[in-house]
């Protein structure tokens, strides 16, 4: 099978999972220097720098999340090492995980896709925007080349 140009899954998965924590991170920091006017309690000092870390750790765990393409044969991961290429065939599942999820005004649904890497099954996750087609159009996709795939959506 000839492979087409890579059609676009989720091709702001890592900018979405470090949108949120960096988010927080102003909004934290805005709130912190317009509403202290005096030195913070020890404890409150020391919660705060914790959350900023928790946060900073979120951030960086979108550095080695995936962006995802795809094209007729395969699932493509793209990440800050390359592309991982993942064949139709060893993908699973495609799941609905959770429903009308309200960022920044915006309607989102998460996907899980699971697949098989080498004899590991893994999974990733994705966001999609209410209304928009891909998901389902990277499900027929796969199902032309892997009848055996699951679909599973809520509706």
């Amino acid at each position: 099978m000839s492979n087409i140009s890579e059609r676009s899954l989720a091709p702001t998965n890592r900018l979405n999972k470090m949108a949120i924590p960096a988010v927080m991170i102003i909004a934290l920091t805005v709130v912190i220097t317009q509403v202290v006017t005096e030195p913070l309690p020890n404890a409150l000092l020391y919660f705060i720098i914790v959350i900023y870390v928790v946060l900073i750790l979120l951030i960086s765990k979108g550095f080695t999340s995936h962006d995802i393409y795809y094209d007729t044969a395969n699932l493509l991961l793209k990440h800050y090492r390359g592309v991982d290429r993942i064949p139709f065939q060893d993908v699973k599942r495609i799941k609905l995980t959770s429903g009308k999820i309200r960022i920044l005004g915006m309607t989102f649904n998460q996907y899980r896709i699971d697949y098989n890497a080498k004899g590991e099954m893994r999974e990733i996750t994705l966001w999609s925007l209410i209304g928009g087609k891909s998901i389902d159009e990277f499900g027929e996709v796969v199902r032309q080349v892997n009848k055996g795939v699951k679909v599973e959506h809520w509706y």
